[in-house]
């Protein structure tokens, strides 16, 4: 009979929460699932965007105060880590061999591309959470999280074309992984409940959904190491016009 108690009571913990245990510490690697264009109706280069944009992946490596994303572009040939810790973000770059190191404090850097003083930080983004429209993906119950950007610009700064105003993104996530202050840098600000296992990152231009293919549990302390090198140390505004140069 007590046997049976315990049991039930064992159950009903379990069935409230409150033996609830968040993976604290692991790696989720995520690939890009759908691509959205602005103001482009040819359909062949929208084919050929998307066909490119299919081996892109993204590794979010995380422990207790740190957060590591690692994106691979162009079909491997440029890798972009970006580091984040004691409130700053530290951005390696290698561009087939161009290795570019950027060092901001997260403040900085949100107050430059999205607002004009830190008093507005807290309101860029407007989110809504939806309990009761869930998903699973890879077994973890994931719930809807509809995110605006309240500012009439994105992340990069100029003017979001009008395909992309005022839409609601949305993400799915999920209260069995804890990452301490999610961070994208293309949606730095943001404060978010849970950790999105689907989410949509917009451009200005283009729009990108990424969903998780698998989950780690564990991960080496070796993800959370800067990479050795010899890179190139530029500030946020240099990086930005190296890039407009490219184009």
């Amino acid at each position: 009979m007590r046997k049976l108690r315990l049991s039930l009571t064992i159950s009903l913990l379990v069935c409230t929460g409150i033996l609830f245990s968040q993976i604290t510490s692991g790696a989720i690697t995520l690939n890009v699932t759908g691509v959205e264009m602005a103001g482009n109706e040819n359909q062949d280069e929208i084919a050929a965007m998307r066909s490119l944009l299919k081996e892109m992946n993204m590794t979010i490596y995380f422990q207790p105060g740190e957060q590591v994303n690692e994106m691979n572009k162009m079909m491997g040939t440029i890798d972009v880590k970006t580091y984040f810790k004691d409130g700053q973000m530290t951005q390696f770059q290698d561009n087939m061999g161009q290795k570019i190191k950027v060092v901001t404090p997260l403040e900085t850097e949100i107050t430059d591309t999205l607002v004009q003083d830190s008093v507005e930080m807290k309101g860029i983004y407007d989110i809504r959470y939806d309990k009761e429209s869930t998903i699973d993906i890879l077994g973890y119950e994931c719930y809807k999280a509809i995110i605006k950007l309240n500012k009439g610009t994105h992340t990069h700064g100029g003017d979001m074309p009008e395909k992309f105003q005022n839409r609601d993104m949305v993400w799915y996530v999920t209260d069995a992984i804890e990452i301490n202050n999610f961070k994208l840098q293309e949606m730095l600000g943001l404060t978010l409940k849970g950790t999105p296992l689907l989410f949509s990152i917009d451009t200005g231009r283009m729009a990108m959904t990424f969903e998780a293919t698998h989950v780690e549990t564990s991960v080496e302390q070796s993800a959370f190491e800067e990479p050795a090198g010899n890179y190139k140390v530029v500030t946020s505004e240099e990086l930005k016009q190296m890039e407009i140069n490219s184009n």
